[in-house]
């Protein structure tokens, strides 16, 4: 078991450092610190569960406390105040959702992370700059039926 958690710990893409600072911001935020308690315990009945815990409380089975870090599966439960912070720094290379997503899933991971990742990228000033925008699709015309019953003309000067 010893072995297991520590390739958990060692596969998390931050240095020992950047893992303390995340145990510190864990503690001292009110939602993951309930949670840690959770996890600590036992997960309370549903109906019993605190408004705050409420939306967790469906994942619970996947949320864990390991060395003092809050996991969800492997990755590290972000708390809300540093959401946006995470949101840059995923963002920072401008990649788009699919590839921002992506890194999403190896790292990091909070309620809503898709929904506000898809938010935070559509926008981006940057991004919503330099995006192509998309036309409709033509139309495809209708076919006549009989002959002459349409009839179109192309307009153009030649020199």
């Amino acid at each position: 078991m010893e072995s297991f958690v520590q390739a958990i710990i060692s596969s998390l893409p931050a240095n020992d450092a950047k893992l303390h600072e995340y145990r510190q911001w864990q503690v001292e935020d009110e939602i993951c610190s309930q949670i840690i308690q959770s996890c600590q315990s036992e997960w309370p009945d549903e109906g019993s569960v605190s408004s705050d815990l409420q939306p967790y409380w469906t994942v619970r089975t996947e949320l864990s406390y390991i060395n003092g870090l809050l996991l969800f599966r492997n990755r590290i439960v972000i708390p809300r105040s540093l959401q946006r912070m995470t949101l840059q720094k995923i963002h920072q290379g401008h990649q788009g959702i699919s590839k921002c997503y992506e890194r999403v899933l190896t790292a990091v991971w909070w309620l809503g992370d898709f929904k506000d990742l898809e938010a935070f990228v559509r926008t981006c000033p940057q991004c919503c700059q330099t995006t192509p925008l998309t036309s409709e699709p033509l139309l495809p015309n209708t076919l006549p039926t009989f002959p002459w019953q349409m009839v179109a003309v192309d307009l153009g000067h030649l020199k």
